[in-house]
């Protein structure tokens, strides 16, 4: 029937139709400046009674919905909230409406204001806060929900009417009973989320971590599960932000209930380390957790059998270097790059074999000696190929001044991969070695098989000139080699197959007769 207004235990004063109020179904009253009653009506938008007699604010003033379900005075700025129908609105000194436009939820039914700027909406399906600025601003800034689905145990009822304490207790009253919390005091403590991994799949098999939380795979695992958890015991949903490090190129952030199982494929053997971070909505603290993966070893899980054909690799090199003795001395150009190819081979082997065993050991200054290995067994990888095309091209022309041209042409691949790897010392494009002295392959790794295979490409078509037969050997013999590194990685040595390589040179093309060189 209108308003009326109680004065002790009497009433007053009366406010209905013949007032002006065209809507006497009031559902909120506040006062306002010079003693107006600012009412706000079930379908008839906003009347202010003052002095004046009564003024009304409809649709035709900026109101989006005439259905007014709270009218509040601001805590700390000079306007009046306004809850209506379908959004939240604000009403300035001189009755202007202004809609805020970017407020993601119309169905609200109630909002409060605390001492710190801080707006709490209680709408149809849970809680939204959100600052008084970002409000005012209407921009993109998001508001922090809490619902059912991360906790909340009731929604509020429609048009009931919630009570605020002095000391910030917020009781709501809500479709099954009632709902405190306190709107002055941080809502949460992020240090109550519990972040977990509890286990890896690793091709469909579970990996648990070990005593101290490490989780190691076998090196020739194809797909990897990881499966984070976050147990959330509070009323936010918050955003969780991952990354394999070694692997992904940029953090993933997502929020709790969309965090889903995380799939790699063909990961490269090391180590990786899994970070997860927390951040509760307002952005006011974060929990950040690290978990190591070690998948097999870049090199090789069997150190033992690799070592033992390194060591074999030098054996039938020196054993080579015994018996070709007597063409060295002959002094050809063909010979001495013959010796060459056996020295940069030996340095290969010795080199491979040395970060085999000294991979994963714990003793200080292993890792220098590590990146010294590696960086000289991957220098020698494209160096003999290089020397081995020299060597055949030598034996086709037997001109040293083609010779002198050649070399500087073909080397330009071989030149610019030794490049690459002074600056991998500080970049680690290529591999690094880290601080558990285990090997990492880089981002660019396979770029020191691209000069190493054009020279093997030239290299066929040059022995093709001189001995058929040993073109189908060399294809056998990489073939055999790249193979054999794919399925039993445990046991595998390129310095290897580079001896076989030279043995079966030196059979077929160094024992031929050449004639001598022109001069």
């Amino acid at each position: 029937g209108g308003v009326s207004v109680i004065e002790g235990d009497r009433v007053t004063a009366c406010y209905g139709q013949e007032d002006g109020i065209a809507i006497n179904e009031i559902l909120t009253v506040i006062e306002g400046d010079n003693h107006d009653l600012i009412l706000g009506s079930d379908g008839g938008g906003i009347f202010i009674i003052g002095a004046d007699g009564t003024k009304h604010i409809g649709m035709e003033d900026g109101l989006t919905s005439e259905i007014i379900m709270r009218i509040k005075r601001s805590v700390n700025r000079d306007i009046y909230w306004i809850v209506t129908g379908n959004s939240l609105a604000y009403l300035t000194p001189d009755y202007r409406v202004i809609t805020i436009q970017n407020f993601p939820y119309p169905n609200n039914y109630d909002l409060y204001e605390n001492s710190k700027g801080d707006i709490w909406v209680v709408s149809s399906n849970g809680i939204y806060e959100i600052s008084v600025e970002a409000l005012l601003t209407d921009g993109s800034a998001k508001p922090v929900f809490y619902g059912i689905a991360n906790g909340l145990p009731y929604v509020a009822t429609a048009n009931s009417y919630s009570e605020l304490t002095s000391d910030g207790n917020l009781y709501i009253a809500s479709t099954m009973g009632m709902v405190l919390v306190n709107i002055e005091k941080p809502f949460e403590n992020i240090e109550r989320l519990k972040v977990a991994l509890p286990y890896l799949e690793a091709d469909g098999e579970r990996f648990y971590p070990d005593s101290e939380g490490n989780f190691t795979i076998p090196g020739d695992v194809r797909k990897l599960t990881i499966y984070p958890r976050v147990f959330n015991y509070l009323l936010v949903n918050p955003q969780v932000t991952y990354r394999l490090e070694g692997f992904d190129s940029a953090d993933t952030t997502v929020s709790r209930k969309d965090l889903v199982p995380l799939y790699y494929t063909n990961l490269s053997n090391g180590t990786y380390q899994f970070v997860m971070r927390v951040e509760d909505p307002v952005g006011n603290a974060d929990k950040s957790v690290s978990f190591q993966i070690i998948k097999g070893k870049e090199t090789s899980v069997g150190t033992a059998g690799s070592v033992i054909m390194d060591t074999a690799s030098l054996f039938f090199l020196a054993g080579i270097l015994i018996y070709t003795a007597l063409y060295r001395k002959r002094g050809r150009v063909d010979d001495r790059l013959f010796f060459r190819l056996i020295v940069v081979n030996m340095v290969m082997a010795a080199a491979d074999g040395m970060t085999y065993l000294l991979e994963g050991s714990s003793v200080p200054g292993m890792r220098v000696m590590m990146v010294a290995g590696k960086t000289i067994f991957y220098a020698g990888f494209v160096v003999f190929a290089y020397l081995y095309v020299l060597y055949l091209d030598y034996r086709i022309h037997r001109d040293r001044t083609i010779l002198r041209k050649t070399k500087i042409l073909l080397g330009i691949p071989g030149f610019l991969l030794l490049a690459l790897l002074l600056i991998n010392l500080k970049a680690g494009w290529i591999f690094t070695i880290g601080k558990d002295n285990i090997y990492h392959s880089g981002r660019f790794s396979a770029v020191v098989f691209l000069p190493a295979a054009f020279y093997f490409v030239l290299s066929l078509i040059r022995v093709y000139r001189i001995n058929a037969r040993l073109v189908i050997l060399g294809i056998l013999l990489f073939a055999t080699r790249i193979l054999w590194g794919v399925w039993i990685r445990d046991i595998s040595s390129t310095a290897f197959t580079y001896t076989v390589l030279l043995v079966c040179t030196h059979i077929n093309v160094m024992n031929r007769p050449m004639t001598e060189e022109m001069p």
